[in-house]
C-alpha cells in the first residue's frame, strides 16, 4: 500500500469513527422554512448565579418504542444548547429537528446527586412550532426547569415562520432519563 493509501484510509476511517458529528438537528438564527417531518423546538438557557465557565445542555432524540435514545457512534440527533459564563439573562435558542421526543441527556454534566429537571422529556410533533422550558443552572450544581412562553414568544417571533404561534410542548411522562453510549476506535 502507497503512502498516499495509507493517507487516504486513514481519513476516511477517521471520519467514519467521528459519526457523532452527524446530527440532524440545526440552530437557527433567521426564518427558516419547515421541512416535512420536523419541527422547531425553542428551549431557554439561564445561570441563577455568576459563574466562571459556560452552560450548556443536551437533549437527546428518544425512542418511545426502544425506550432508549437514537443515537448512536455514526449518528447522534441531538439538541446542543450553551451560553457564556457571564449571561445574565434567559437566552433563548431556536432549532429545526427531526420530529419527535427529546430527553434531557444522560451526557450532561450535572451530579448525579441532583435529580433530573421533571419533566425529562418533551415531543417536537411534525410541523410544529414548539418551547421545552428554560433550564436554569443553579448554584448547587442542579438544573431547575421554569417556564416562560411570552418571553421565549417574544425573542424568537423573528425566526419562527410566519403564521406560526409558539406552544408549549407536551411533556412525555413515560421518559424517566435519557441514556449514554461510548464510542471506542
Amino acid at each position: 500500500m502507497t503512502h498516499r493509501a495509507a493517507g487516504v484510509l486513514i481519513v476516511s476511517l477517521n471520519g467514519g469513527l467521528c459519526g457523532c458529528l452527524v446530527n440532524g438537528v440545526h440552530q437557527i438564527h433567521s426564518r427558516t422554512p419547515l421541512e416535512p417531518g420536523h419541527a422547531i423546538v425553542v428551549v431557554g438557557l439561564g445561570l441563577d448565579s455568576p459563574r466562571a465557565y459556560p452552560y450548556s445542555v443536551s437533549l437527546d432524540e428518544y425512542s418511545l418504542k426502544n425506550k432508549k435514545i437514537t443515537g448512536n457512534c455514526f449518528h447522534y440527533n441531538h439538541i446542543e444548547a450553551s451560553v457564556p459564563s457571564g449571561q445574565k439573562d434567559v437566552k433563548y435558542l431556536a432549532f429545526v429537528v427531526p420530529a419527535g421526543v427529546y430527553v434531557f441527556s444522560g451526557f450532561n454534566a450535572a451530579p448525579a446527586a441532583h435529580p433530573l429537571p421533571r419533566p425529562a422529556a418533551f415531543s417536537a410533533p411534525s410541523g410544529g412550532v414548539v418551547y421545552f422550558g428554560n433550564y436554569i443552572a443553579m448554584e448547587d450544581g442542579s438544573v431547575e426547569l421554569r417556564s416562560n412562553l411570552d418571553a421565549a414568544s417574544s425573542a424568537v417571533a423573528g425566526v419562527i415562520p410566519k403564521l406560526s404561534t409558539l406552544s408549549q410542548a407536551e411533556p412525555e411522562p413515560t421518559v424517566q432519563h435519557g441514556s449514554v453510549f461510548l464510542c471506542t476506535p
